[in-house]
């Protein structure tokens, strides 16, 4: 990707940043820090997680959301695109 298919892609997601409010308090992973990546994401219904945390990654998948890397996620917006 060039620069400015970075800008693109970085403007297009800040369009849809929400705040989330958590009240979720699942308890997956053995990081406090990524239970808190899963209690936000599912509390705000996100479709997907972008890591690199190898705990969040090997999860692969969470009630619904899937747990990807920020190499698989650039290849899914581009295959929307």
């Amino acid at each position: 990707m060039t620069g400015d298919d970075i800008i693109s892609v970085v403007s297009a997601l800040i369009e849809t940043v929400e705040n989330v409010h958590v009240t979720s308090n699942i308890k997956a992973v053995r990081d406090p820090d990524d239970d808190a990546m899963i209690n936000t994401a599912h509390d705000g219904k996100a479709y997907y997680i972008v890591s690199g945390d190898p705990d969040l990654l090997n999860l692969k998948k969470f009630n619904g959301i899937e747990i990807v890397s920020v190499d698989v996620m650039l290849k899914i917006l581009q295959s929307k695109a």
